[in-house]
C-alpha cells in the first residue's frame, strides 16, 4: 500500500522480469500506455459533461499553487483532487454521489485567483452545490 485517504488505498504492484523483456515487448507496453491515456479523456467526458473542465483547473491549481500547503484547507483540497482522479470524475466510483470537498468556496476562490484561474459561475458552483448530486447511468 503506498497511500490512504477517505475510502480509499492505493496498491503499487512490481512488475518482476520488467528488465527481461526484449525491447520490442517493452514498446509495446509503453504504447498500451499511451493508448490507455488517450482513452482516459475520453472516461472523464463520458462520466459528467463538466468533468475534464474541472479536471484541468484542479489539476492547474496543484501544478501551480506556490502558497502555504502545510494548512488543513490545502490538505483537503489534495484529498479532494486524488479522490477525483480515483472516480475519474467528481461523482464517487462506486455510489455515485458527487464527492463534497472538505474546504470551502472561500479558500477555493483563493485558490483560483493564486493559480491566475478563472471558472465559469456554474461550473465554479458544481463542486459545491447539489446539482448533479447523484450520476446515473442510462445504460
Amino acid at each position: 500500500m503506498v497511500e490512504k485517504f477517505a475510502d480509499l488505498r492505493i496498491l503499487r504492484y512490481q512488475i518482476p522480469g520488467w528488465e527481461n523483456l526484449t525491447l520490442k515487448e517493452q514498446k509495446l507496453v509503453y504504447y498500451l500506455t499511451q493508448a490507455g491515456l488517450s482513452g482516459r479523456d475520453i472516461i472523464w467526458d463520458q462520466n459528467y459533461r463538466y468533468n475534464l473542465m474541472i479536471r484541468k483547473v484542479l489539476e492547474k491549481i496543484y501544478t501551480s499553487y506556490q502558497g502555504d500547503k502545510s494548512v488543513a484547507d490545502w490538505k483537503a483540497f489534495e484529498i479532494y483532487i486524488k479522490r477525483v482522479w480515483f472516480s475519474n470524475g467528481i461523482h464517487h466510483h462506486y455510489s455515485n454521489d458527487k464527492i463534497k470537498p472538505e474546504f470551502g468556496k472561500d479558500y477555493y476562490s483563493e485558490l483560483l485567483v493564486a493559480s491566475g484561474l478563472e471558472l465559469d459561475k456554474e461550473v465554479y458552483e458544481l463542486i459545491f452545490n447539489e446539482k448533479d448530486a447523484k450520476k446515473y447511468s442510462s445504460g
